[in-house]
């Protein structure tokens, strides 16, 4: 009987051992060939339309007097494939000859990092598939549309786009600064979003599941913006015609704010803030106090929150 139960005990401190050497070894050898090589990309060829599909380096795009170009700091034995076809520069992750360990324990134990220089001119589509990294794209020139797909990271925007923005990002925060665009679309499930000095001709839409929102001298003509938990801020926001908001666990806070018709809606969350122009306001609050001025004018604005305080005045 004791046999029994002390076969399966020394197997398994067999089979332990055995993944620890299996893991040691991963490890060191990952260890060893993490050396990262930095390779240099000129760009003969033209090109209008940029397609960037990499894994977990950080990208950065920066103004260059001189040609194009794509640096790569990158593992020695992983390199990114850089190459120009059918007016589209493409930047692309490739695994190379990856050791069988080097595919079980893929530990980067040093940042990659691609960098695309660029001359200032009016670029086509710019669509960027990144799991993890940081993302900056910055530089006096435009693109006519950017696409932006992220699992995990961060996004610094900070060039124009003369049509749509479309921006998805499962965690990470989206920073956009002096950006003119004609329409843009920012989702993200848990992150901050940050729009600072941004112009969007037509409409502007925000979606997050956790995260809070900091909109200051945006002007818009539409602006629409859901949250499951988080808070929006506006500050010196004007919107052309309807903000819809709506969230199930958030605050809706506002100064130097205005739009033709307001629809906001918060399940929990306090509405507070100080109108500019005149607006005849319908609140209402389940639990919570409601304050509004008196208006017999202006355009509608209706606010309704079922856990919550309504506070709005009238700027001085």
């Amino acid at each position: 009987m004791k046999g029994l139960i002390v076969f399966p005990i020394v197997l398994g401190s067999v089979f332990l051992l055995g993944g620890g050497v299996v893991l040691g070894v991963g490890i060191a050898h990952s260890r060893e060939d993490s050396k990262i090589v930095t390779r240099e990309h000129e760009l003969t060829e033209t090109f209008n339309n940029i397609n960037i599909d990499i894994e977990t380096a950080e990208l950065e795009f920066v103004t260059t007097t001189g040609d194009a170009k794509v640096v790569c700091e990158e593992r020695e034995n992983i390199e990114h494939i850089v190459e120009v076809s059918e007016n589209t520069l493409s930047v692309k992750y490739t695994e190379g000859a990856m050791k069988w360990y080097e595919k079980m324990f893929n530990f980067n134990w040093k940042k990659e990092r691609i960098t695309v220089y660029l001359p200032v001119a009016n670029y086509g589509n710019l669509d960027i598939d990144c799991s993890t990294g940081a993302m900056t794209i910055k530089g006096d020139y435009t693109f006519e549309n950017l696409n932006v797909t992220a699992s995990t990271g961060s996004l610094l925007l900070k060039s124009d786009v003369t049509n749509a923005i479309d921006i998805k990002m499962s965690t990470g925060a989206v920073t956009l600064e002096g950006v003119d665009a004609k329409e843009a679309s920012v989702k993200t499930s848990t992150g901050d979003i940050v729009l600072d000095e941004v112009n969007v001709t037509d409409k502007l839409y925000i979606k997050a599941s956790t995260g809070d929102c900091d909109l200051t001298k945006v002007r818009a003509k539409e602006l629409e913006a859901k949250f499951s938990t988080g808070d929006m801020k506006l500050n010196d926001v004007l919107v052309e015609t309807s903000v819809d908001f709506k969230a199930s666990t958030g605050r809706f806070t506002f100064a130097d704010f205005d739009c033709d018709t307001l629809n906001c809606k918060t399940d929990t969350g306090d509405v507070k803030g100080a109108i500019i122009s005149d607006h005849i306001i319908y609140a209402h609050s389940d639990t919570g106090k409601v304050t509004v001025p008196e208006c017999t004018s202006g355009s509608i604005w209706r606010i309704e929150t079922d856990t919550g305080r309504i506070n709005i005045t009238r700027k001085a």
